[in-house]
């Protein structure tokens, strides 16, 4: 049995090394951690829960942190689904105008990236809270080994970029019935 089938296809997989940086999150659990009944590694252990906690918490809110270049990524939010002919990638970008938005295939990866522009007329005014956020965004997803890039499609309205990927028709294999001796 090919367990491979069982888990969801990892979009994300190569998101990190495409030069895209996330908050990385805190790979130490409590389930991998051997059970200790002293309280102060239990104390270390729940400290370490909730700042992994509040780390990713405040990513949801925050652009992520400085690429190597010096300069803020941001990571629009998306949501990806499936049916049973194609696949659907919806992106938040509000703001960012259809002609900034670039989307390619590179190495099975779909990659979309562009601009978030500051408007112009910022000059003319005194603020008192400045909370949206301005620059570069790139998100890098691996593309499942059915999907059909010949055939890709996007569309772009009210500030959301909806990307549908047909999926590949692929033969399903005899099955072979192995006797027990």
């Amino acid at each position: 049995m090919n367990l491979s089938k069982l888990a969801p296809w990892n979009w994300f997989k190569n998101e990190q090394s495409a030069n895209v940086n996330i908050i990385p999150e805190n790979k130490t659990t409590l389930e991998t951690k051997i059970p200790s009944r002293h309280h102060l590694t239990l104390h270390h252990e729940l400290d370490e829960l909730f700042n992994s906690f509040h780390r990713n918490l405040s990513s949801l809110f925050q652009p992520s942190q400085n690429n190597s270049f010096g300069t803020t990524m941001l990571k629009p939010f998306l949501d990806i689904s499936s049916k049973d002919e194609k696949y659907l990638i919806q992106i938040e970008l509000p703001g960012v105008e259809k002609k900034d938005i670039n989307i390619h295939i590179e190495n099975d990866m779909l990659i979309v990236e562009g601009e978030k522009k500051q408007e112009s007329h910022k000059k003319e005014h005194d603020f008192y809270a400045v909370e949206r956020v301005y620059g570069s965004f790139k998100r890098v997803l691996n593309l499942p080994n059915n999907a059909n890039v010949e055939e890709i499609t996007s569309s772009f309205k009210d500030g959301v970029l909806s990307i549908e990927i047909p999926k590949l028709q692929i033969e399903k294999k005899d099955i072979k019935k192995i006797t027990i001796s």
